[in-house]
């Protein structure tokens, strides 16, 4: 495809004749100009990739801002537990969507965590952590009352 050249009725009569050179005898040359519907077509093309395109850069940034809400990465956070919480020694932290309810769903802050390990009289004991002050402060940093703690298995 030449987009940009156009053939003079010389050059495409040169072009016709050279077919039987070739041998490609029944076949027949078809040369459509600039300015006749390529140009339509390939306009109309390229605004339906540019329209695909539009579209898809929406959705991209539609599942970037779902995964937002999924997503915590703040490294002061593990900081402040390990400073707040020290008997905590790891600890699991994220959003998970509840569906507890039939036709509802909603995001709900969840801590899963391992407390430090302590041996009292010959027994591995797990330290105590204060699970409940540990949700208020949960509750009260991000902003979400429903905030669940438990000790991982």
């Amino acid at each position: 495809a030449f987009l940009d050249k156009k053939f003079s009725d010389e050059e495409l009569k040169t072009l016709q004749s050279n077919l039987k050179k070739f041998k490609l005898l029944n076949t027949k040359l078809i040369v459509r100009q600039k300015g006749s519907e390529i140009d339509k077509e390939i306009l109309s093309e390229i605004n339906k990739n540019k329209s695909s395109l539009s579209s898809k850069d929406v959705m991209i940034n539609q599942l970037k801002e779902e995964l937002a809400q999924y997503k915590y990465t703040d490294p002061i956070f593990a900081k402040e537990i390990k400073v707040l919480f020290p008997n905590i020694e790891s600890f699991y932290f994220g959003k998970l969507t509840d569906f507890s309810e039939k036709d509802n769903t909603s995001l709900t802050t969840v801590m899963l965590y391992t407390p430090k390990k302590e041996t009292v009289k010959g027994k591995e004991v797990a330290k105590e952590v204060d699970t409940q002050k540990l949700q208020q402060w949960l509750a009260e940093k991000f902003d979400d009352k429903k905030v669940i703690c438990r000790v991982a298995d």
